[in-house]
Protein backbone atom coordinates (compact mmCIF):
# COMPACT_ATOMS: atom_id res chain seq x y z
CA UNK A 1 0.00 0.00 0.00
CA UNK A 2 1.44 3.59 -0.96
CA UNK A 3 1.87 6.14 1.65
CA UNK A 4 -0.64 8.43 2.37
CA UNK A 5 -3.64 6.59 1.37
CA UNK A 6 -5.73 5.39 3.85
CA UNK A 7 -5.86 1.63 5.17
CA UNK A 8 -9.01 0.21 5.82
CA UNK A 9 -10.36 0.25 9.36
CA UNK A 10 -8.47 -3.50 11.13
CA UNK A 11 -10.78 -4.95 14.06
CA UNK A 12 -8.51 -5.97 16.97
CA UNK A 13 -9.65 -9.52 18.76
CA UNK A 14 -9.06 -8.93 21.42
CA UNK A 15 -12.29 -7.93 23.96
CA UNK A 16 -12.34 -5.36 26.03
CA UNK A 17 -11.14 -2.07 26.84
CA UNK A 18 -9.31 -0.44 23.48
CA UNK A 19 -11.12 -2.83 20.86
CA UNK A 20 -12.55 -1.65 18.03
CA UNK A 21 -11.64 -0.37 14.88
CA UNK A 22 -8.25 1.52 14.35
CA UNK A 23 -8.45 4.10 11.90
CA UNK A 24 -5.29 5.51 12.21
CA UNK A 25 -1.57 4.76 13.40
CA UNK A 26 1.95 6.33 13.15
CA UNK A 27 2.82 6.25 9.44
CA UNK A 28 6.96 6.80 10.27
CA UNK A 29 7.60 4.39 12.92
CA UNK A 30 8.42 1.59 10.60
CA UNK A 31 11.17 4.23 9.80
CA UNK A 32 11.82 4.99 13.52
CA UNK A 33 12.14 1.20 14.23
CA UNK A 34 14.36 0.81 11.18
CA UNK A 35 16.80 3.00 13.00
CA UNK A 36 16.94 2.20 16.47
CA UNK A 37 17.54 -1.14 15.60
CA UNK A 38 20.33 -0.03 13.03
CA UNK A 39 22.18 2.43 15.10
CA UNK A 40 22.65 0.06 18.22
CA UNK A 41 23.84 -2.71 15.66
CA UNK A 42 26.35 -0.17 14.32
CA UNK A 43 27.73 0.21 17.56
CA UNK A 44 27.91 -3.23 18.51
CA UNK A 45 30.32 -3.52 14.90
CA UNK A 46 31.89 -0.81 15.63
CA UNK A 47 32.60 -1.54 19.45
CA UNK A 48 33.95 -5.38 19.20
CA UNK A 49 36.00 -4.03 15.50
CA UNK A 50 37.82 -1.77 17.22
CA UNK A 51 38.41 -4.33 20.05
CA UNK A 52 39.03 -6.42 17.67
CA UNK A 53 41.67 -4.13 16.49
CA UNK A 54 43.33 -3.82 19.36
CA UNK A 55 43.52 -7.32 20.47
CA UNK A 56 41.43 -6.80 23.76
CA UNK A 57 38.48 -8.66 22.53
CA UNK A 58 37.47 -11.63 24.95
CA UNK A 59 33.69 -13.61 25.42
CA UNK A 60 32.93 -11.44 28.61
CA UNK A 61 33.66 -7.90 26.52
CA UNK A 62 31.91 -9.33 23.69
CA UNK A 63 28.81 -9.99 25.65
CA UNK A 64 29.36 -6.65 27.27
CA UNK A 65 29.24 -5.18 24.01
CA UNK A 66 25.77 -6.52 22.93
CA UNK A 67 24.23 -6.07 26.34
CA UNK A 68 24.61 -2.54 25.82
CA UNK A 69 23.46 -2.55 22.36
CA UNK A 70 20.43 -4.52 23.41
CA UNK A 71 20.11 -1.72 26.27
CA UNK A 72 20.31 1.01 23.89
CA UNK A 73 18.12 -0.71 21.33
CA UNK A 74 15.38 -1.13 23.83
CA UNK A 75 15.78 2.38 24.65
CA UNK A 76 15.16 3.85 20.85
CA UNK A 77 12.25 1.90 20.41
CA UNK A 78 9.74 4.19 19.86
CA UNK A 79 6.40 4.10 21.39
CA UNK A 80 3.24 3.11 19.11
CA UNK A 81 0.09 4.98 19.00
CA UNK A 82 -3.13 4.24 17.48
CA UNK A 83 -6.05 6.20 17.22
CA UNK A 84 -10.13 4.83 16.47
CA UNK A 85 -13.02 4.42 18.36
CA UNK A 86 -12.75 7.60 20.44
CA UNK A 87 -9.53 5.89 21.96
CA UNK A 88 -5.98 7.60 21.88
CA UNK A 89 -3.72 4.39 22.46
CA UNK A 90 0.37 5.15 22.90
CA UNK A 91 1.85 1.32 23.42
CA UNK A 92 5.60 1.69 24.87
CA UNK A 93 8.13 -0.71 25.90
CA UNK A 94 7.04 -1.42 29.20
CA UNK A 95 3.28 -0.32 29.48
CA UNK A 96 0.33 1.29 27.37
CA UNK A 97 -1.54 4.39 27.83
CA UNK A 98 -4.74 5.20 26.72
CA UNK A 99 -7.08 8.48 26.61
CA UNK A 100 -10.52 8.74 25.49
CA UNK A 101 -10.59 11.83 23.19
CA UNK A 102 -14.49 12.28 23.45
CA UNK A 103 -13.92 12.96 27.19
CA UNK A 104 -10.47 15.27 26.77
CA UNK A 105 -10.70 17.64 29.93
CA UNK A 106 -6.81 18.81 29.21
CA UNK A 107 -4.49 19.78 26.58
CA UNK A 108 -1.46 21.07 26.51
CA UNK A 109 1.95 21.24 24.57
CA UNK A 110 5.06 21.02 26.89
CA UNK A 111 8.54 21.50 25.74
CA UNK A 112 10.13 23.74 22.94
CA UNK A 113 12.96 21.05 20.95
CA UNK A 114 11.29 18.04 21.76
CA UNK A 115 7.54 18.80 21.74
CA UNK A 116 5.12 16.17 23.35
CA UNK A 117 1.41 16.50 23.52
CA UNK A 118 -0.16 15.70 26.90
CA UNK A 119 -3.75 14.77 27.01
CA UNK A 120 -6.02 13.78 30.09
CA UNK A 121 -9.74 12.69 30.21
CA UNK A 122 -12.54 12.85 32.49
CA UNK A 123 -10.98 9.49 33.81
CA UNK A 124 -7.72 10.41 34.97
CA UNK A 125 -6.14 8.81 32.23
CA UNK A 126 -3.57 10.33 30.49
CA UNK A 127 -0.28 10.08 27.97
CA UNK A 128 2.36 12.09 26.97
CA UNK A 129 2.81 11.93 22.78
CA UNK A 130 5.47 13.37 20.66
CA UNK A 131 3.88 16.00 18.73
CA UNK A 132 5.76 15.70 15.11
CA UNK A 133 4.29 12.41 15.77
CA UNK A 134 0.83 13.23 15.61
CA UNK A 135 1.23 16.16 13.30
CA UNK A 136 2.64 13.64 10.54
CA UNK A 137 0.11 11.53 10.88
CA UNK A 138 -2.84 13.15 9.10
CA UNK A 139 -5.37 9.78 10.94
CA UNK A 140 -3.95 11.03 13.76
CA UNK A 141 -4.71 14.39 13.59
CA UNK A 142 -8.27 13.71 12.57
CA UNK A 143 -8.76 11.33 15.28
CA UNK A 144 -7.91 13.69 17.66
CA UNK A 145 -9.04 16.63 16.39
CA UNK A 146 -12.70 15.31 16.14
CA UNK A 147 -12.31 14.03 19.94
CA UNK A 148 -11.42 17.66 20.80
CA UNK A 149 -13.94 19.36 18.50
CA UNK A 150 -16.53 16.39 20.81
CA UNK A 151 -15.29 17.38 24.19
CA UNK A 152 -15.32 20.64 23.38
CA UNK A 153 -18.60 20.96 22.50
CA UNK A 154 -19.61 18.64 25.86
CA UNK A 155 -18.20 21.62 27.81
CA UNK A 156 -15.15 19.20 28.92
CA UNK A 157 -12.33 20.77 27.54
CA UNK A 158 -12.13 24.61 28.21
CA UNK A 159 -9.04 25.30 25.98
CA UNK A 160 -8.88 22.98 22.63
CA UNK A 161 -6.19 25.36 21.28
CA UNK A 162 -2.78 22.98 21.52
CA UNK A 163 -5.05 20.69 19.48
CA UNK A 164 -6.58 22.90 17.19
CA UNK A 165 -3.07 24.63 16.59
CA UNK A 166 -0.98 21.38 16.26
CA UNK A 167 -3.40 20.02 13.65
CA UNK A 168 -3.89 23.77 11.70
CA UNK A 169 -0.09 24.47 11.47
CA UNK A 170 0.37 19.91 9.97
CA UNK A 171 -2.74 20.57 7.82
CA UNK A 172 -1.10 23.76 6.80
CA UNK A 173 2.53 22.37 6.38
CA UNK A 174 0.71 19.59 3.83
CA UNK A 175 -0.89 21.85 2.13
CA UNK A 176 2.34 24.23 1.04
CA UNK A 177 3.72 21.14 0.15
CA UNK A 178 1.04 20.16 -1.93
CA UNK A 179 1.30 23.20 -3.71
CA UNK A 180 4.88 23.39 -4.01
CA UNK A 181 4.77 19.46 -5.82
CA UNK A 182 2.01 20.51 -7.83
CA UNK A 183 3.60 23.71 -8.98
CA UNK A 184 1.01 25.94 -7.54
CA UNK A 185 2.77 27.74 -5.44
Amino acid sequence: MQRGYPSPSVRRPSPGRGAGPVRGCDRDRPARLRLAAALPAGLLAAALALDAAAGTLTVPRALLWTGFAAVLSAVLVPPRITAGGGRLTVRALLRTRRVRTDLLVGARIDGRTARRLVLRDTTGSYVEVDARAVAESPFLRHELDAGARHSHAAGLLADPSAVHDLVSAADAAEARALFRTSGLD
